[in-house]
């Protein structure tokens, strides 16, 4: 539980408190954005303005009783042991030291934001749009996005107002979190979006004239519709009809007419349904569609050391190259597991990694959950059987079906699979073949297929040993169409993800270098090792050069950070480094082109 709701209990008890005087000393001595303090100065009913008040300060960050509680217990007893008219000065203390606690703590979890870029181009005043859709799979920090934007633009000088919708919400529960104003009268307002949206036009326009001289920049809505599912018509409700007639109502205001970004509007969900996406970009409020990308190993290396900025450099990136490889790199399980290393006291990462290997597993298990109760009956366990699979095409596709005892069961045909696929929020086509659009998702879901038990023919090193199979069946036909390094690539990324259970010791991660390469000698390579193996089926019937120079710029590029990363993590020796990706494997290929 956290602190505030304590508070807010306790608060509510409180029957003799001078709630007017307690609301003006409130709006003169806490920093609280300024619709909450418009909120304060109206004279509403005192419990849902205490009740919401708590309620703002619980979005600002979530107090662990367990972390907090002792720091404000003095002030807690105090109030509860005497009355009358101490109450205020008390409450006040109280709200004073929560706010100096709450600065002090930054919060008791690490936040994987690290989307400064992001937060630079939404909130610059020169912004390409006025609205914006911010829109990713669960897990990707939509929400803590939407907070780091919400504290930018009220420091650049924007009146902000700030909502988060639950699933069953609509535009009557939207206006009354916008404005902190619950007393909305919801029998004239429940049916009809367009009163609504017109109360609360009316509401900021009315907010704006009145701080006039504080040089505000404009007026900015950011709305967290992360909880509501995209087919539900209440969305369309609140996309359509509301926020037309809010945007028409704000801007009939002289001040916002110049039509120069003075009203911004951010929404943030997973609306990856084509026609939703479309309902964005081409409706008559036009929104920008802003994707976040997934983050990949230099992100995570970034947030342990934003995180723990006096982690020794070795023993950050042993952390970072843990998360990454253990969790996928997914940010609500590393904000777990980093609060669990700290609460450790920041011991060695591998003995750190090794010691809690049961909650790291139950954290994939519960996000794999998240993921799959999103997708369809017909292709849960499609998806779940292809994850250890970064790409593929119909012919490869095809071979999987057509296996013995293929490790993907469908009744149908080939090209009905992947039109199945391509309906979920996972999967996108490409021009030559099918990839995972979600690889954080995909990362989580091969995770959680090597935890599992199983027996020997659909245990995980099986699984990839099938696909290596699989990936030179189709760099070897001279008919597919797809780019030869594409199939080369995967063949060794295989090649490695097989061995993922055996790369604990250092003895086994060194048999595995052998097997892959040979010696580590840059200027050899052995004729008998999987890397030879794979670039003479590469070059085999095609130019040469071209073939190896393209393999070699491909392996460079930003899309195959994941290779490069399972490459020297699976080969390091006893600490995490690059040189086996960016060393040691271009001087490989060239050796073998010698």
């Amino acid at each position: 539980m956290s602190l505030t709701k304590e508070i807010e209990r306790f608060l509510l008890a409180i029957p003799d408190i001078n709630k007017k005087d307690f609301r003006e000393q409130l709006a003169k001595d806490a920093k609280l954005p300024d619709n909450l303090k418009k909120r304060i100065e109206w004279d509403k009913p005192d419990q849902d303005f205490v009740a919401h008040l708590v309620g703002r300060l619980e979005s600002w960050g979530t107090f662990d009783i367990d972390d907090e509680r002792y720091a404000l217990d003095e002030y807690l007893k105090a109030t509860r042991e005497h009355g009358g008219g101490e109450h205020k000065a008390t409450l006040n203390d109280l709200l004073k030291k929560l706010a100096a606690e709450r600065k002090k703590s930054g919060g008791s979890d690490p936040k994987f934001v690290n989307r400064e870029e992001e937060i630079k181009e939404l909130t610059d005043e020169c912004a390409l749009s006025s609205r914006y859709a911010i829109h990713a799979p669960a897990g990707y920090g939509k929400t803590w996005l939407m907070e780091r934007l919400r504290h930018e633009f009220d420091n650049k000088g924007w009146l902000v107002f700030y909502a988060t919708l639950k699933k069953d919400d609509g535009p009557l529960e939207l206006s009354r979190n916008l404005l902190l104003y619950p007393d909305l009268d919801s029998a004239s307002l429940e049916s009809n979006p367009a009163a609504a949206a017109n109360l609360v036009g009316g509401k900021l326009k009315d907010l704006w004239d009145q701080g006039n001289g504080q040089d505000r920049k404009g007026i900015v809505l950011l709305i967290d519709l992360s909880s509501i599912p995209e087919q539900i018509s209440a969305l369309d409700t609140i996309l359509g009809q509301w926020l037309q007639v809010l945007t028409e109502n704000v801007l009939g205001h002289q001040d916002f007419a110049r039509g120069d970004n003075l009203l911004r509007v951010i929404v943030s969900g997973r609306f990856f349904d084509p026609k939703r996406l479309r309902s964005f970009s081409e409706g008559r409020l036009k929104f920008q569609i802003y994707p976040l990308e997934p983050f990949n190993d230099h992100v995570v290396d970034r947030s342990i050391q934003d995180y723990f900025p006096t982690l020794e450099v070795g023993r950050r990136r042993e952390l970072g190259a843990g998360l990454v490889h253990h969790v996928g790199g997914h940010p609500k399980c590393m904000s777990d597991i980093l609060k669990l290393y700290k609460d450790s006291g920041k011991p060695d990462p591998n003995n750190f990694f090794q010691d809690h290997c049961t909650e790291i597993k139950g954290l994939v298990d519960q996000e794999v959950a998240n993921v799959l109760e999103e997708i369809p009956e017909p292709t849960k366990q499609q998806l779940l059987s292809l994850s250890p699979y970064r790409y593929w095409s119909i012919g490869l596709l095809r071979d999987i079906l057509a296996e013995e005892n293929p490790i993907v069961e469908w009744g149908n045909g080939t090209l009905e699979l992947a039109d199945e696929l391509t309906k979920t929020s996972l999967v996108s086509q490409t021009d030559d073949g099918y990839l995972y659009r979600d690889s954080i998702s995909r990362r989580i879901m091969t995770l959680f297929l090597c935890n599992s038990e199983c027996d020997a023919e659909t245990s995980f090193s099986k699984r990839c040993e099938k696909a290596r199979d699989f990936y030179k069946r189709r760099l070897q036909d001279e008919k597919d169409t797809a780019p030869p390094c594409r199939w080369a690539i995967e063949i060794l990324y295989q090649s490695l993800q097989m061995h993922v259970n055996e790369i604990d010791s250092l003895e086994g991660r060194r048999n595995l270098r052998r097997s892959f390469w040979g010696e580590d000698d840059s200027s050899s390579l052995s004729e008998k090792s999987t890397l030879y193996e794979c670039l003479s089926i590469l070059v085999g019937g095609r130019d040469a050069q071209e073939q190896l120079g393209a393999l070699k710029h491909v392996l460079k590029g930003k899309d195959e950070w994941e290779f490069r990363f399972t490459l020297n993590y699976f080969l390091r020796d006893e600490t995490y480094e690059n040189r086996w990706s960016d060393v040691i494997l271009p001087a490989k290929i060239d050796a073998f082109q010698k």
